[in-house]
């Protein structure tokens, strides 16, 4: 199995750096929407720091996963040991 990248962003931006890569994060094309449930309460007393909670609501992805020959071989082994070791004491 032979899997090559199609992005060369890696390759153009070396040694990686945290900056770098949040810029690319920060440049992608994502929207996003606020639905107002509770009305805000505001306390007007001035303070240094503000508490905010977040709920987000990630719609699931498909990911493929082809496992390389020796993860099979090695589960392939499991099972067999697992099944034939019980059948053996």
């Amino acid at each position: 199995l032979d899997v090559r990248w199609s992005s060369s962003w890696l390759s153009q931006h070396e040694p990686l750096r945290v900056q770098d890569l949040l810029g690319a994060y920060a440049s992608r094309n994502e929207t996003a929407s606020v639905e107002l449930s509770v009305p805000p309460v505001w306390e007007y007393a001035p303070r240094d720091s503000f508490r905010i909670e977040v709920t987000l609501d990630v719609p699931s992805q498909p990911v493929h996963y082809v496992p390389g020959m020796w993860e099979v071989l090695k589960f392939a082994w499991v099972q067999y040991v697992a099944f034939l070791v019980p059948i053996w004491w």
